[in-house]
């Protein structure tokens, strides 16, 4: 009973002393929040105006492509750039202001018009973005992180990464010699006149195909399509072009076990690819397309969409007795005060097939109605035949002044052999359905997966 007591005295001597000892409070930060952030701010705006030849940037955006700058930051808050969204764009330096400020995080603004401004633009004419949305791409950037040569911010709102490598000397010289835009014409030159290019991992042979414009749908993009199991797996990735490479968006694409970042041209000719360890890989030509149709055509493929982006138009540079007929069908809209924005052909899966119009009225250009037709179809030794006839949609019998028989007499109980279609504008992926009873009679389009 006595160990007890004297076990209960000592405890509650240590609780007394320890109640009568005087403590200060430590906090976690040894700063305030705004002396930090004002501090990171200083930082960001020090690493940006401390390059001492400049910056060269490539964008990704939301539905466009990848796109490259060259900038120049200096401590009065001006940045000059150059870009590769047009001949002009590439050679013509463009000032504007820029500040760095907390929004988010700490955020690099553009504040006045500039190159950038352009793929934010919501008016088609500017640029052509999207209504409204432009090319889903940002003024704003949060900063993310920077490393000893490089910079990294994330678009406050579309969440695209921006990446910005500090220049040499050499390539700040050749950006004001005039040579990006020399750059960007050899990329488009070698993909205009070289055809089936492809490149070899190990014994597989990897086609390349790329847009080298800067259309919205499908521009700038490079895509790496391989067979596997008798279809074939494609890798789309965007890109934008430097004074000597074309480099690609984010983290690159991944093939099998590489990771692609860049291409460069040793001359006219010749064309390489990298990986993310560095090994070249050069770019061959192949006789004959590397990739049969119908091992990336149908409904569970790589492909499953014939898509017409710019639906006034037909991808350009092709001859089909088809051009006439649609032609017909977006004019009748015009006269109607209404626009096309865009045509597909689907296949929606094993037995549907669907002819989709997407149009607006050109009073109300933010709102978007689908006509739509489906058809019954079957796809045996490489032939879709449509079967039945066309179930028609409220919007599509709404429309039927304008539709006419364009869906009846050039798709309805139709026999179509799907193949690849020939440009003579390079580069555009382009495939197509030849109708079995007049061959010189194809839709066609972009092949995408939708």
């Amino acid at each position: 009973m006595k160990t007890i007591k004297h076990i209960i005295a000592v405890f509650t001597a240590i609780i007394l002393l320890a109640s009568c000892e005087k403590k200060s409070y430590v906090p976690v930060f040894d700063e305030l929040p705004q002396a930090r952030v004002a501090k990171q701010i200083d930082s960001v705006k020090s690493i940006l105006t401390g390059a001492e030849y400049g910056w060269i940037g490539i964008l990704s955006t939301g539905t466009g492509g990848g796109f490259g700058f060259f900038m120049e930051f200096d401590d009065q808050e001006n940045v000059k750039m150059m870009a590769d969204l047009t001949n002009t764009s590439a050679v013509e330096v463009k000032s504007s202001r820029y500040r760095i400020r907390q929004d988010a995080g700490v955020a690099l603004t553009f504040d006045t018009y500039n190159y950038i401004s352009l793929l934010n633009a919501p008016n088609p004419n500017m640029y052509g973005g999207a209504i409204r949305d432009g090319f889903r791409s940002d003024i704003d950037f949060i900063y993310d992180h920077a490393t000893a040569d490089s910079i990294i911010f994330v678009g406050k709102r579309y969440r695209q990464q921006f990446k910005l490598v500090k220049a040499t000397a050499a390539q700040k010289a050749a950006y004001y010699e005039g040579k990006y835009l020399v750059n960007i014409n050899g990329f488009r030159n070698f993909f205009s006149t070289k055809f089936n290019n492809y490149i070899e991992l190990g014994s597989d042979k990897i086609a390349v195909g790329a847009v080298t414009d800067s259309s919205l749908a499908t521009g700038k993009r490079i895509t790496f399509t391989r067979k596997e199991d008798g279809s074939a797996v494609a890798v789309t990735q965007k890109f934008g072009y430097t004074v000597d490479k074309m480099v690609m968006t984010d983290a690159g694409a991944a093939v099998l076990d590489k990771r692609f970042t860049h291409a460069a041209l040793k001359d006219a000719n010749t064309m390489v690819i990298y990986d993310a360890g560095g090994t070249e890989y050069l770019v061959k030509q192949n006789p004959v397309p590397l990739i049969d149709f119908l091992s990336v055509y149908a409904y569970n493929k790589a492909y499953n969409s014939i898509f017409v982006p710019n639906g006034t138009s037909l991808p350009p540079g092709v001859t089909s007795d088809f051009n006439t007929v649609y032609n017909d069908l977006v004019n009748r809209f015009a006269a109607s005060g209404r626009t096309i924005r865009d045509f597909e052909i689907k296949l929606n899966n094993s037995n549907t097939f669907a002819i989709r119009i997407n149009y607006y009225a050109n009073s109300a250009p933010t709102t978007v109605y689908l006509a739509e037709a489906l058809s019954s179809y079957t796809f045996e030794d490489g032939i879709i035949k449509l079967t039945g006839n066309l179930s028609i949609n409220g919007n599509w019998n709404t429309r039927a002044a304008q539709i006419g028989d364009f869906g009846t007499s050039f798709f309805q109980g139709k026999s179509f052999r799907p193949d690849w279609v020939s440009s003579t504008v390079p580069g555009l992926n382009l495939g197509g359905l030849y109708r079995v009873d007049q061959p010189t009679a194809f839709v066609y389009g972009v092949m995408r997966r939708s």
